[in-house]
């Protein structure tokens, strides 16, 4: 059995809009629970989770498009970068598109996951990633890599530190009180005596000040922060470790651009590209509870394929060009069913 479905239109997409048969299987698995979207339907979802979660810490807005051009319900937050980072993508996608008029939701979060929200949802709503089995997420990208923003390494494979680093921020996807049970956190505290070729630890980013004065306090009494690395020392690593955040991980696009070999926690979250990753020839993967983790180190011997692999993924699906042509079609599919 192949592993896409090669039909006629899909090959007339692949063509067209330049994308692979796997982003068009995504998008139609995406929609497949949907068949009409109404304004009515999106108020009515829109209103209830605003009303009942008014102090929830979750961020969504209701989106007009008309004419190509983006309105903002009058109570969405009007600035703030996420918000204007998918200003910018979602209006550079509409240019040059002839739809009707449409409304949609978005969810400034990149996730859109708990239950007690989904069942307010009357509608699908745009996300940056789900959990596979969420059917009321449409995916739309996000982490665009701009190939000139980037360190270019030209450091042989055979140059290379040969270890695996892992640096990022610190999850907190259960709560406060539990963020040293994640993957994570768990990784570092326990790299020293079990896995003795693993480097890495946490940076901060602006997101930890806005967290509870005991929550920092914990994790930088844990000692398990470190300065933030440029990319020139990240690639100089033979393997990087993506782990999962509070969904999937932010740090694995630019990993796999970096010629280094991606050991990848096997995940239930999602983002729109993954359909086109194949373990073991763009990433290892690698299990949550690290059980494999130094065996897929040390027995790594097409980790340079593997490597390049990756470059070549990320440099031809996971730029701004297609990125933005993931987003126009996925707009024509939901315009197709608004009325």
């Amino acid at each position: 059995m192949t592993r896409y479905r090669f039909v006629f239109l899909s090959f007339f997409c692949f063509f067209s809009a330049g994308l692979p048969p796997w982003a068009f299987d995504q998008i139609e698995e995406d929609f497949s629970p949907t068949l009409r979207i109404s304004e009515k339907d999106i108020e009515n979802s829109y209103s209830a989770i605003k009303k009942e979660f008014r102090s929830a810490s979750i961020e969504i807005v209701k989106v007009k498009v008309e004419g190509g051009s983006l309105f903002f319900s009058e109570d969405s937050p009007q600035s703030g970068a996420k918000l204007l980072h998918f200003k910018k993508s979602l209006s550079k996608a509409l240019e040059g598109l002839s739809l009707p008029p449409f409304s949609f939701l978005l969810s400034l979060n990149k996730s859109f996951e708990r239950p007690l929200f989904l069942r307010h949802l009357k509608v699908p709503i745009f996300a940056v990633s789900k959990h596979y089995k969420n059917q009321k997420v449409i995916l739309l990208p996000n982490n665009c890599l701009k190939k000139e923003e980037f360190f270019e390494d030209s450091t042989p494979w055979s140059e290379k530190i040969p270890r695996a680093l892992f640096v990022g921020e610190p999850s907190l996807k259960s709560n406060y009180y539990e963020w040293s049970l994640h993957p994570r956190a768990q990784l570092l505290f326990l790299k020293e005596r079990l896995f003795p070729e693993v480097d890495g630890h946490f940076i901060q980013k602006d997101t930890f000040k806005l967290l509870p004065s005991h929550t920092q306090k914990s994790m930088l009494g844990a000692k398990l922060f470190g300065p933030s690395l440029s990319e020139q020392e990240l690639f100089h690593y033979r393997f990087l470790i993506s782990l999962d955040k509070e969904t999937t991980s932010d740090e694995l696009p630019l990993f796999l651009y970096s010629k280094s070999c991606v050991l990848k926690e096997r995940s239930p979250y999602i983002e729109w590209y993954d359909k086109g990753l194949i373990a073991f020839t763009h990433y290892i993967p690698i299990s949550s509870d690290f059980s494999d983790l130094n065996a897929s180190i040390r027995s790594a011997t097409d980790g340079e394929f593997i490597a390049e692999n990756g470059r070549e993924f990320a440099e031809k699906y996971l730029s701004e060009e297609a990125s933005t042509a993931y987003l126009r079609e996925v707009f024509k599919a939901y315009s197709s069913r608004f009325e």
